[in-house]
């Protein structure tokens, strides 16, 4: 769609007060941020979300979820457990086309509604929607990015508007350092950048399990080399690589398995790629599933193949349970797993390197172990939710009681027709 229209009447059709500076809050009742997404699967990005709402410090912030409310209805994914875990959902209506200003509207009068003093976008869409939504009551704004994808093409397109809006917001948070630097490159003020850390719960992974039977469950015998990927199944999280590596790890290791844990539109493809491929006898699909947690205590090695990412849950909650990782050498995960210490980088795309890894990891029980243990005190040093929670509310806090008295450049209420979706 074309913006120039729809901007100039969110602008005018509403008061157009700008993005206020230097406003106080009084902390005696919750403080309202309004959080927007676009979520079209439970994946890492909404595992995140909801690890924030569920460890959030309620007598201070509420934060109720504006969420787009789309036409298949695949956002109650991850709305129906938001609303399970006792956080409250607010519609958003979808806006293509001449849609947009009454999607605005709704946002605006949700704002109002609420009372929300800041306002929290997790997606490009949110983005650009919060933006203007921002501008007209006046409440100031965060994103956060969690990844820059990068490709296909729509999606390239997608972000480098998504760049022009969020330039202009008060604070651009991210969940890896990768991340951010890639927002600097896009124009947006490294100053005006904060690193955040999605968090886990170490809690979830102090239970003892029955490991043999977990594992039977998925058909997984006690002595199978037990490998699992958590990643909902789009295109970027390569598994049709990961099924070429495993079909040379099968050629040397013929009791390796693998589960995959994730639902998504290439579910069917990936599992007929493993009946071409004639693994499926070794690959494990049982869709989506709630107690991960407790799956990957019962699993030997956590591989992550994806083409982008800021930084996995996947390996978060890997690295919790503590496992050995095998990861692409892409983005912000290089940043968690490192070489030597709590698992392998292999070039992402690249099924032989990943075979190769997989199939040291099959030989080398000590140095998973030795992984495994690492990786799980570097989650308790540095990614665990406590400190998750503290980054965040802190963000918060300096938002609501002052922002920076510098000019706020402002975007063009009059968007150019090359930005079009």
């Amino acid at each position: 769609m074309v913006f120039e229209e729809c901007a100039a009447a969110c602008i005018v059709g509403g008061e157009n007060r700008g993005v206020k500076i230097g406003q106080g809050y009084a902390m005696t009742e919750p403080t309202t941020v309004l959080w927007v997404r676009n979520s079209v699967a439970f994946g890492g990005v909404e595992t995140t979300m909801l690890g924030w709402l569920d460890h959030m410090d309620q007598s201070r912030f509420r934060c109720p979820t504006a969420l787009f409310k789309n036409r298949d209805g695949i956002e109650r994914a991850y709305g129906d457990p938001v609303a399970a875990h006792g956080h409250e959902i607010l519609d958003l209506p979808w806006w293509p086309g001449r849609q947009f200003r009454r999607a605005v509207d709704t946002l605006v009068r949700i704002i109002r509604e609420t009372n929300a003093q800041l306002l929290h976008t997790h997606d490009w869409r949110s983005d650009v929607l919060g933006y203007y939504a921002a501008k007209r009551t006046g409440i100031p704004i965060l994103t956060t990015v969690y990844v820059w994808f990068k490709r296909p093409l729509k999606i390239y397109v997608s972000e480098w508007i998504d760049a022009r809006y969020i330039r202009h917001f008060d604070l651009v948070t991210v969940i890896c350092d990768a991340t951010r630097q890639q927002c600097v490159s896009r124009g947006v003020s490294a100053e005006r950048t904060e690193l955040l850390i999605s968090g886990i719960s170490s809690s979830r992974f102090r239970s003892e399990v029955d490991r043999n039977q977990i594992r039977s469950r998925f058909g997984i015998g006690e002595d199978d080399i037990a490998f699992v990927y958590v990643a909902r199944f789009y295109p970027e999280k390569a598994h049709l690589v990961l099924m070429d590596a495993m079909k040379t790890v099968l050629e040397k290791q013929p009791r390796a398995k693998l589960l995959l844990l994730g639902k998504g539109p290439l579910e069917d493809q990936v599992w007929q790629y493993a009946l071409r491929l004639g693994i499926a006898d070794r690959v494990v699909i049982p869709g989506f599933v709630t107690d991960v947690a407790d799956i990957l205590l019962a699993m030997d090695v956590t591989v992550h193949a994806s083409l982008a990412e800021g930084l996995p849950a996947g390996i978060y909650e890997s690295m919790a349970a503590g496992l050995p990782i095998i990861g692409s050498n892409v983005d912000g995960t290089p940043e968690a797993v490192i070489p030597g210490e709590t698992g392998w980088l292999v070039p992402p795309g690249d099924s032989k390197s990943l075979a190769a890894a997989m199939t040291e990891a099959a030989v080398r029980p000590d140095l998973c172990q030795q992984y495994g243990a690492n990786g799980r005190e570097l989650m308790l040093s540095h990614y665990n939710m406590d400190i998750a929670r503290e980054k965040l509310e802190a963000v918060y806090d300096r938002l609501l009681t002052g922002r920076s008295n510098r000019a706020e450049p402002a975007l063009a209420t009059s968007v150019s027709q090359s930005e079009a979706v």
